[in-house]
């Protein structure tokens, strides 16, 4: 028996054929009518659908979830929360944050498209606030009212703006901060032995690279700049924390990589198994930024504002800021445990910290050069004085300031509980360089057992070789001006952090 199908049907199955199993055809497909996105940050499930029913979770920016029904003579939905590795969680949230459509913050946080000149049709700063709430998002919408401050649509709006009033809106969103938010998490640690997997990888792409248009440093600019191979080996320069090897920076780092690499493979960790850390979340890096740790931890962190601060300009006291914000002041709600490495200590220094943090917010006007410089040295440790002692009698300057912060501190991390001893083990090896290959003549890498199980749980490895130092070129000694850090978890190395000696701040 023959089927005689319409030609409207053919054409339905030929499409069928050619499209039905390609990646897009989903993408054109209607999402199913009950599916719903969060259209706010921090949004609560609740158990009942009223305002003190017991919060299940607070949902993030565009959680995927199922409608199920709109409840009756209230203004609350129930739904369903879509979750891939455990059940689904059905409550109750506000309708109003309820959306048909993923919501995409930054094609509405900036004033221009990314050309950065063309006027962005669809910013609108105080939605961008309120869908993720942070402090960068404040300050654009300080900026917008600047804005009209500066180029009113009337002579009524300009009278009413010169003068910075207080704005409703803008002062809504400094109380939500000041209440407290939850950033995302981090990336995770890097894996050292996956980072070292990804330099011989990128070492292979140069080596292509060098066969085919010849040396990268004699290139024309397009062979190499603005290329996935230069994109990324710079960002593992970034990652390592080292752009000058031996004093050599070349062409937009072009020297560097191959030292870069020959001293990622020449860096060898001790074999180790699991110890105190199990997870990327028991330990945070040295920071002096609040943020920072309270993304790390899920804790969060209150930011409140300051206005109307005044400094000195010109022999006179003029007003800075960003319309009426000038201080910001950043803590967190609950306390951590700031934990400090020493060189010749078996002691751990651990003290319970808020991490408060305050910043003048200068807006458009320009920052006093240098301010909050703790003079020369490292960030999270101590230095040797002879460091800075050696670079001024070498660059002329015999007066260069001595470091601040001297003494026997290697670093510092954080945990949100205390340790579960105030001592460590700690195991000191030396190790000689081959200067040409790494750009570093020797090491030494400080070992710590947090736990006394005979496992090392901390790694802090110095580098000493000729420095970057500071507008007057390179050093003429061998410093010990480089740190990198290294954590323990689960049984794995993972790159924690790096330190880097400062010469100066460039001013």
């Amino acid at each position: 028996m023959t089927i005689k199908l319409s030609k409207r049907v053919n054409e339905l199955i030929v499409l069928l054929f050619v499209f039905g199993t390609h990646p897009s055809f989903a993408q054109i497909t209607k999402q199913p009518a009950n599916k719903r996105w969060v259209i706010g940050s921090g949004v609560n499930l609740r158990e009942q659908a009223n305002l003190s029913a017991p919060v299940l979770m607070r949902m993030a920016l565009n959680t995927p979830v199922n409608l199920i029904a709109e409840v009756p003579k209230s203004k609350y939905c129930e739904i369903e929360v879509l979750a891939s590795d455990k059940e689904a969680l059905r409550g109750f949230t506000a309708c109003e944050f309820l959306g048909a459509n993923v919501i995409k913050p930054r094609e509405i946080a900036s004033l221009y498209l990314a050309d950065g000149k063309t006027p962005n049709p669809n910013y609108n700063p105080e939605r961008s606030f309120w869908l993720k709430p942070s402090y960068e998002a404040l300050a654009e919408y300080g900026r917008y009212l600047e804005n009209k401050r500066n180029y009113p649509k009337d002579e009524a709006e300009g009278v009413f703006l010169s003068e910075r009033p207080k704005i409703a809106e803008f002062e809504r969103m400094k109380a939500h901060l000041a209440k407290g938010i939850l950033v995302a998490r981090p990336e995770p640690f890097l894996r050292w032995d996956d980072l070292k997997i990804s330099v011989r990888n990128l070492q292979k792409e140069r080596l292509k690279k060098i066969k085919r248009i010849g040396p990268i440093e004699k290139a024309e600019y397009s062979a190499y700049f603005g290329t996935s191979l230069e994109k990324r080996t710079n960002n593992l320069m970034e990652i390592i924390g080292i752009n000058t090897l031996d004093g050599l920076q070349g062409r937009a780092g072009l020297d560097i990589p191959p030292k870069l690499f020959s001293f990622i493979e020449s860096l060898e960790l001790p074999v180790i198994t699991s110890s105190y850390f199990q997870d990327q979340n028991d330990i945070a890096a040295p920071t002096t930024h609040t943020e920072k740790v309270a993304a790390r931890f899920q804790i969060i962190q209150a930011i409140q504002t300051k206005s109307y601060e005044s400094r000195p300009k010109e022999n006179k006291r003029e007003w800075f800021g960003l319309w009426d914000i000038s201080l910001v002041n950043r803590s967190l709600t609950q306390q951590v445990v700031k934990n400090t490495l020493s060189k010749n200590g078996s002691n751990i220094q651990s003290e319970a910290t808020y991490i408060r943090q305050s910043v003048l917010e200068y807006g458009n006007d320009d920052g006093v050069m240098c301010e909050g410089y703790e003079g020369d040295g490292f960030d999270f440790g101590d230095a040797d004085p002879k460091i800075s002692i050696n670079y001024g009698l070498n660059s002329g300057h015999p007066d260069y300031s001595q470091p601040q912060k001297t003494g026997n501190k290697l670093m510092y991390f954080f945990t949100k509980r205390p340790l579960p001893q105030q001592t460590v083990s700690l195991n000191i090896t030396k190790q000689k360089l081959n200067r040409a290959a790494t750009g570093f003549v020797s090491s030494t890498a400080f070992h710590f057992d947090l736990n006394s199980d005979g496992i090392p749980d901390l790694v802090v490895w110095e580098g000493v070789g000729i420095s970057p130092g500071h507008l007057d070129g390179p050093t003429k000694t061998d410093d010990a001006w480089f740190r990198a850090f290294f954590v323990n978890i689960a049984g794995h190395w993972h790159l924690l952090g790096k330190d880097t000696f400062s010469y100066g701040c460039g001013c």
